[in-house]
């Protein structure tokens, strides 16, 4: 409707224009230009309803929303990634916690079986009258019963057990004896158990861990970090111990909470410089010096991550970020 009003407009004013030229021109040099002033406004009317087209199309596409949808998704798809690589951390946590169990069971079971299968020890069976016992006697005594010197309610004479007279078999190192005759340790000593309260303990261990994470999960990034925090300072010795503590610069790094998160990456590095978590920890910290401001520092860390950890992920973004910057 606009482009027939702007049209008719644009005609008009031709004619009004072109009105002289009735004056000087006969009628048919006045229709020849009226005619040609007419086809050059219909393609100036069809190049713009081809504007008008292209614009409704862009207006289209913004109005609709593609664009912020597609941010979104790639924002929805970070916070994805990284559950989910907090969750895989937790599984193998919870896999290193079932070998180690399975395996101290299997040392228990299997040091209870040797048990087992040991025969029992085997007394000496009284001994033979020898021939210079036998000779020492005078002729009219008794044989046998008076050599033995054994009477039927005395205890038989203490021996060391040795099994290997009876089955053949060498003794195991589990049941062989010891100085005193005895087997070496009860069911439990014989192999190296489980350690006492170690299954509770690991349990406990993936219970706090899975915590921090569950929160971070939530975006309750503040209570996440004390989380991880917590966990540090009970598990400082455990292969979880590194992830908690890059865990906790990123959720005080989402609370806008900077010098700490540099603090708690500059940690990492200083405990656990051989961690995998080194990359992220790097890039992390760049990351808060560059929403802290610190665009110098930012820099420096960012070349440090590529020089010192060029095969890895971090340094991929980092590249792609210094990049940016020239």
């Amino acid at each position: 409707m606009r482009l027939r009003r702007l049209v008719a407009g644009l005609l008009a004013a031709s004619l009004l224009a072109a009105s002289p030229a009735w004056a000087i021109f006969g009628d048919s040099e006045a229709h020849k230009r009226i005619d040609e002033q007419v086809k050059a406004l219909q393609a100036a009317t069809e190049q713009m309803r081809a504007l008008d087209g292209r614009i409704g199309a862009v207006e289209g596409t913004v109005n609709g929303g593609t664009l912020l949808n597609l941010l979104n998704q790639i924002e929805a798809l970070t916070a994805e990634i990284a559950r989910l690589r907090g969750e895989l951390e937790a599984a193998n946590n919870r896999l290193d916690i079932a070998d180690k169990r399975a395996r101290d069971l299997y040392l228990d079971v299997d040091g209870r079986l040797r048990v087992l299968e040991t025969p029992p020890p085997v007394a000496a069976a009284p001994a033979a009258p020898t021939a210079p016992a036998a000779s020492s006697q005078p002729p009219t005594a008794p044989p046998a019963i008076a050599d033995t010197g054994l009477r039927p309610d005395a205890p038989p004479a203490e021996t060391v057990p040795m099994p290997a007279v009876s089955t053949g078999a060498q003794p195991t190192p589990a049941t062989a004896p010891s100085p005193t005759g005895a087997p070496k340790g009860g069911p439990v000593a014989q192999l190296a158990p489980a350690r006492p309260g170690s299954a509770g303990e690991l349990a406990s261990e993936a219970a706090a861990y899975e915590a921090a994470h569950a929160a971070r999960r939530e975006a309750r990034y503040g209570e996440a970090a004390r989380l991880f925090q917590q966990f540090i300072a009970a598990h400082p010795n455990s292969p979880l111990a590194a992830p908690a503590q890059y865990w906790t610069g990123d959720s005080l790094f989402n609370t806008k909470d900077y010098a700490g998160a540099i603090a708690a990456q500059k940690r990492l590095l200083d405990t656990w410089p051989g961690s995998a978590k080194v990359p992220d920890a790097l890039l992390n910290m760049a990351s808060a010096m560059r929403d802290g401001g610190d665009l110098t520092g930012e820099r420096k860390t960012l070349e440090q991550l590529v020089a010192r950890h060029p095969a890895s992920e971090a340094a991929e973004k980092a590249r792609k970020r210094l990049a940016a910057k020239r």
